[in-house]
């Protein structure tokens, strides 16, 4: 469950697990995949798409101040306006500039809302880290499998994930395989 108030902005990471309850709040769902995020940014925002939207990253939701949500609000409306609209030459441009600042904006809110400080070359080999575990396909694997897979020691390993999320790589990857086989639970 996360609170929410008017202001709030909610990202959900693909392949998480989600309930939604019954509730009188007004707001709008927008559902990209990430090949289409990916394919419709520019370089800058694309590389930040898998951090913003991570869970383990960042609050899963961003309590914007009312000058902030209205902007918000204002590009939400240009947003749908633009896809409700008779697709021309513009439409794929204007979208992707809308998309940009979208992105942008959750991004530049959570950044400057965060207490953490990630060091570059870290956040990327747990990036990566995170990638492999989820593409494990629910197989229980070692962390020195993946310590190798990246070319890094396990110790090294568990540092980054420490100073990442604050658990161990084996914690990580042991709540990783419990959150697949719930999601796999869900599906059957």
């Amino acid at each position: 469950d996360y609170p929410y108030s008017k202001g709030s902005v909610i990202t959900i990471r693909k392949n998480q697990i989600q309930k939604f309850h019954q509730s009188n709040a007004e707001g709008c769902i927008f559902i990209f995949t990430e090949a289409f995020l990916l394919s419709h940014l520019e370089y800058e925002s694309a590389r930040v798409i898998p951090t913003v939207f991570n869970e383990l990253l960042f609050d899963q939701v961003s309590h914007f101040n009312s000058e902030e949500f209205i902007d918000f609000q204002n590009l939400v409306r240009n947003i749908s306006s633009e896809f409700s609209r008779e697709i021309d030459f513009q439409s794929s441009g204007i979208l992707r500039n809308y998309l940009q600042i979208f992105v942008t904006q959750i991004y530049r809110h959570r950044l400057a809302h965060s207490v953490r400080n990630f060091n570059d070359k870290h956040m990327s080999q747990f990036l990566q880290f995170q990638e492999l575990v989820e593409e494990s396909e629910g197989e229980r694997k070692k962390v020195s499998y993946f310590a190798e897979q990246l070319n890094i020691t396990p110790r090294t390993l568990n540092t980054i994930t420490h100073e990442i999320i604050a658990k161990s790589s084996k914690q990580f990857v042991d709540e990783s395989l419990m959150m697949k086989i719930k999601r796999m639970l869900l599906n059957t």
